[in-house]
């Protein structure tokens, strides 16, 4: 089934920064665009940061849904994005030894194992019958664009 307009809008326009980023891995080398200097270890960087909240996004999104049912399992499975998101996206933070371009292939886990728990979401009849249709494609922009940073290095 189709989404609806609204939502597919939406996670269109939330992929965006994740092609953004992918796009300027590629770069050659730092380039102006009027007042903007950009160099290809800034599209890393941003891929890193916006995967990190995107991924604790997602946890939201799949707590809702938990939300619609007495079971509780889907209130755990609903928070390990974002654990995985603050865990690994934190690492730095404690001296551990993480560079860039593992915390984006972490990251790039991170959202298949989000296509998992929304198939076992939907499943459970607790994701609208659209949902799939809708993040399957997403994701796969989202993991081949952090693949494509973290090969940048």
């Amino acid at each position: 089934m189709r989404p609806p307009f609204v939502p597919l809008i939406l996670t269109a326009a939330g992929a965006v920064p994740f092609v953004i980023g992918a796009a300027i891995s590629r770069l050659d080398t730092t380039q102006t665009f009027g007042a903007i200097t950009l160099s290809p270890t800034d599209g890393p960087t941003l891929l890193a940061a916006y995967g990190v909240v995107i991924l604790a996004f997602m946890s939201g999104i799949l707590w809702g849904f938990a939300t619609t049912t007495a079971r509780k399992t889907g209130y755990f499975l609903s928070v390990i994005p974002s654990l995985f998101a603050f865990f690994f996206g934190t690492f730095h933070v404690f001296s551990l030894a993480v560079t860039l371009q593992l915390l984006l292939m972490w990251l790039a886990a991170g959202f298949a194992i989000v296509l998992a728990l929304d198939a076992w979401f939907w499943r459970q009849g607790l994701a609208p019958v659209w949902w799939l249709s809708l993040r399957i494609p997403v994701s796969v922009v989202v993991v081949t664009c952090l693949l494509i940073g973290a090969s940048a290095f």
